[in-house]
């Protein structure tokens, strides 16, 4: 207790307790004491296991009226501890904004009540978009060549489940060769035990790929797939010319691999 004594707990029993027009099942303690009910500093805070994710539902009532919500970035404070919120959108009529959280750390992590989680912003109506559902693939151009073809060998109810499919998942699926995305949460690192940096020179390109490679290279800087780098390892381009007879732009990189240090994995068999 708060004045130090000790109290032997009778038991434990999940309750539902109402904040506001909000009810949650809390892990309550079941003493002798005078005291109806005690809430603790454990009441006022959500602790996310290390290397794992949790969804928390919540929103300040009346905070932001009708308003719409993007959560766009995660607070500083979180990155510096290895935790990041996921984007989302809070619609106005809501009644609760879930909130996708993941800790990157090697420890587990506790957010306390009131705590900086994420950067909200409003989005007027207009720049939502709504979800549709149409007879063809309208709205999934780049889909259309797929859906096409399966089409003709789906009765109409998997033609449907596809369209669908395609909808909601239509960012998931690139949109072109230079759309591949990225991700920020891990950095690539290749171990060389300390090997001197490999830099070969530069290997000459056919005069009549030069203007060709030129423009996949300009491709590719302003896409961020690659940058302008200072560097002490320096690889000779390849250059690889594709079936539909583009061209795609590699590094030879077999010199760089004779000094790393092959990652090792534990390989299951099947019995």
């Amino acid at each position: 207790m708060a004045n130090g004594s000790y109290v032997v707990p009778l038991g434990v029993l999940f309750l539902p307790i109402k904040l506001g027009n909000q009810i949650i099942q809390q892990e309550m303690i079941i003493a002798d004491i005078e005291i109806p009910a005690v809430l603790g500093y454990d009441f006022m805070k959500v602790t996310i296991p290390l290397r794992n994710e949790m969804v928390k539902a919540n929103i300040n009532e009346g905070a932001t009226g009708k308003a719409n919500l993007v959560i766009d970035s995660t607070a500083e404070l979180l990155q510096d501890r290895g935790i990041l919120v996921a984007k989302a959108l809070y619609r106005g009529e809501q009644s609760e904004l879930p909130l996708r959280v993941i800790n990157l750390s090697d420890s587990p992590q506790t957010l306390t009540k009131n705590s900086w989680a994420a950067n909200a912003e409003l989005v007027p109506d207009q720049n939502i978009m709504n979800d549709t559902t149409n007879d063809e693939s309208e709205g999934i151009p780049h889909f259309k060549e797929i859906f096409d073809r399966c089409k003709n060998l789906l009765t109409p109810e998997q033609t449907g489940t596809l369209r669908d499919l395609l909808h909601k998942n239509q960012k998931a699926f690139s949109m072109s060769k230079y759309d591949i995305g990225l991700t920020d949460i891990v950095q690539h690192k290749i171990n060389t035990n300390g090997a001197p940096p490999v830099k070969q020179a530069p290997r000459r390109l056919p005069i009549a790929q030069r203007e060709e490679v030129e423009v996949e290279i300009h491709k590719m800087l302003n896409n961020d797939i690659i940058r302008p780098s200072q560097s002490p390892y320096s690889s000779p381009l390849v250059i690889v010319r594709k079936a539909d007879s583009s061209i795609r732009v590699c590094c030879d990189f077999r010199r760089v691999n004779l000094d790393s240090v092959k990652d090792s994995y534990l390989r299951r068999f099947p019995r």
